[in-house]
């Protein structure tokens, strides 16, 4: 049993077993019944409640799946296993993991030299099992240009839908001379050949020399050298293009045709294709025709574990979050967490909505298959860091994110709710990492809401 701690609001911040934090005038003072403070407590190896020190979660997925560790290293989750992911630089702890379905469309996604990839232009080598790779393993493949004055890449085909947006990666790390990465969505799915070359080295740049619809392109830094490199565009045609994976001289120019030096390379590892508009977690693939998927997490307290701590008619709602994913279209409703009695009529929703307008974040009180509050708390919030904290009541209803005046808006009646879903409700799953979900059993004052979310 984990030692209970209480964690406590007055109008400046959080305590959690003692420890403050911008802690203002005394004039309120609430004790949480509920602290999934995930971000803290990831080193028990279970969903713990800092309250109370149980285990109230119940989490599943129905498959294996990767995160990063503390050491910034990619790890293996096992079937029902949650996973609490980290910064791969800093190593801080970004606490509960959670992501929808996903499937990585590529065979052999750490084996190169296997005859499902195209190396028509590789006008190189690749050498298995050159260099510790990203998840600590001596897997990462040696790309070494030859003498040739050419283009150089190694490909596969995918099925792609028009319309559909998608984002291929892969995890590159500077070999010898001076290299680049270049990925490239081609004309044949995507309108127009989609190019993106990527610096290794330093904290990691990239340029995009051409784009279709919605094309964008990042990198993200890893420890020993490495870093993920994405590419995303939506299709314009039901085909099966070839995503390409190159190497070039040229920080500006991923396909570029040069003349290679024969020593010259680059250590590639982990190449993933998949249908969305940023990348998830790693999904490694063998020989598997339709790709590998990914099962959803699923977490919820209901039952008796729910009722130890949920107060129906007033409450307060805590979250600290960071969002990874970037939704495509609009209309999309992403849940961060969502009260309900199994309904969409009776329910309490925290959504990061994507509409026309951009992203923002939005709190939702319906009882009756009625909104008594419909209150969007920020607009402009896309991915990164965000803290939110709403309330509710009989005819009292507000919300307020990073910091922000609370805004108050609804006169209405509180539904009777018996569970919590975390990461989903009824709309699109949130993909992301949940820090921290706290509640308290009683409607806390709107300036409240904004400190404890600065």
């Amino acid at each position: 049993m984990v030692k209970a701690l209480r964690t406590s609001v007055r109008t400046g911040g959080l305590r959690q077993g003692g420890l403050q934090a911008g802690l203002g005038s005394d004039s309120v003072f609430a004790t949480s019944s509920l602290d999934l403070n995930f971000a803290v407590n990831k080193n028990l190896g279970t969903l713990v409640d800092a309250t109370t020190g149980s285990n109230l979660v119940n989490f599943t997925r129905a498959t294996s799946a990767t995160y990063v560790g503390s050491d910034g290293l990619i790890k293996s989750a096992t079937t029902d296993e949650a996973r609490f992911d980290h910064d791969p630089t800093t190593g801080e702890s970004l606490g509960l993991l959670l992501e929808d379905e996903g499937r990585n469309l590529l065979q052999y996604s750490e084996d190169f030299t296997d005859p499902d990839w195209i190396v028509i232009n590789l006008n190189g080598t690749l050498t298995p099992d050159q260099a510790v790779a990203p998840d600590g393993t001596i897997t990462a493949e040696l790309y070494t240009e030859d003498t040739a004055t050419s283009e150089r890449y190694f490909a596969q085909t995918s099925p792609v839908t028009s319309g559909t947006t998608y984002t291929v990666s892969i995890w590159a790390k500077q070999a010898s001379g001076d290299r680049y990465l270049g990925l490239v969505l081609p004309s044949a799915g995507f309108g127009v050949n989609c190019i993106a070359s990527f610096t290794l080295s330093g904290a990691g740049s990239y340029n995009i020399t051409t784009s279709g619809t919605g094309t964008t392109a990042d990198i993200q830094q890893f420890p020993n050298g490495w870093y993920r490199c994405w590419l995303t565009s939506q299709a314009t045609a039901t085909v099966s293009p070839a995503a390409q994976f190159r190497l070039s001289s040229s920080s500006t120019n991923g396909t570029q045709s040069y003349t290679g030096d024969g020593t010259s390379g680059i250590y590639v590892w982990g190449a993933q294709f998949e249908a969305g508009s940023s990348p998830t977690s790693y999904i490694p693939t063998e020989n598997n025709p339709l790709g590998v998927t990914r099962a959803a997490d699923v977490a919820s307290i209901g039952g008796s574990d729910f009722s130890s701590w949920y107060r129906q008619d007033e409450g307060t709602v805590f979250v600290d979050v960071f969002n990874r994913a970037i939704y495509s279209g609009t209309n999309s409703f992403p849940y961060i967490a969502q009260f309900d009695d199994g309904t969409n009529t009776e329910r309490i929703s925290l959504d990061h909505s994507v509409l026309a307008g951009g992203y923002r974040t939005q709190y939702v009180v319906r009882d009756g298959d009625i909104n008594q509050a419909s209150i969007t708390a920020q607009s402009g919030l896309a991915t990164g860091a965000a803290k939110w904290a709403s309330t509710y009541g009989l005819n009292s209803f507000a919300s307020a994110s990073n910091g922000a005046a609370a805004v108050a808006g609804g006169s209405g009646t509180v539904p009777t709710v018996n569970r919590l879903q975390i990461g989903t409700g009824f709309g699109t799953q949130y993909n992301g990492t949940i820090k921290r979900l706290t509640f308290w059993p009683q409607r806390l004052p709107n300036a409240t809401l904004q400190n404890i979310t600065t």
